[in-house]
């Protein structure tokens, strides 16, 4: 990975924290931390973000043609994180989590369930997250299913830590395999002992 390339993720990520923040912020949205969950947040968060993540890895290993198309989307974002260090990656989960969170929960859901309602404004916001993850059908499907189950969750308990929780830990279990097991979402191989390198 180059540095440059290191340097526009980071900035980038943190781009979409401070426009979330201002958003949040210029529109008066009323976001809880905590919502109705309180301190079972954290422990929602993780639960969410392993379920979710073995699913993912369950479809990604699948048989057929779906499988096979969602492996090679997640190949070519591959050697974007092969070689980052923990360091980086938890930089990057955090701030995707965190920033992802704050802006198309806190802030673009709840915009758009205060102007549509619930089904379409969580509907939409969802396509619109999708949609920003795009790299083929099959990947912005999942995309858009675990987006879903972010948007609920956050819907229903208004909780962001929640959702913040579940987004950076996931991302940073995904990225961990992407740098360093690729071979567990593509068909490339990689000794297993380096995982904790």
């Amino acid at each position: 990975m180059s540095r440059r390339l290191l340097i526009n993720l980071v900035l980038g990520q943190s781009a979409l924290t401070l426009l979330g923040l201002l958003l949040v912020w210029v529109t008066q949205r009323q976001v809880s931390l905590w919502g109705t969950s309180g301190i079972l947040a954290l422990l929602w968060g993780v639960l969410g973000a392993l379920v979710s993540y073995a699913l993912v890895w369950w479809l990604a290993r699948s048989p057929g043609v779906f499988g096979d198309h969602l492996r090679r989307a997640v190949e070519k974002i591959v050697p974007l994180f092969q070689g980052m260090s923990w360091f980086w990656l938890v930089v990057l989960s955090l701030l995707a989590g965190v920033g992802e969170e704050i802006l198309f929960r806190a802030f673009l859901q709840q915009w758009l369930v205060d102007h549509m309602g619930a089904l379409a404004g969580i509907s939409l916001a969802t396509l619109v997250f999708a949609g920003l993850h795009y790299l083929s059908l099959p990947y912005c499907l999942v995309v858009f299913a675990l987006g879903l189950l972010l948007a609920l969750a956050y819907h229903f308990t208004q909780s962001l830590m929640l959702v913040m929780v579940w987004h950076s830990l996931y991302d940073l279990i995904a990225l961990g395999f992407l740098a360093r097991l690729p071979e567990t979402l593509t068909s490339r191989s990689k000794p297993v002992g380096s995982f904790l390198q």
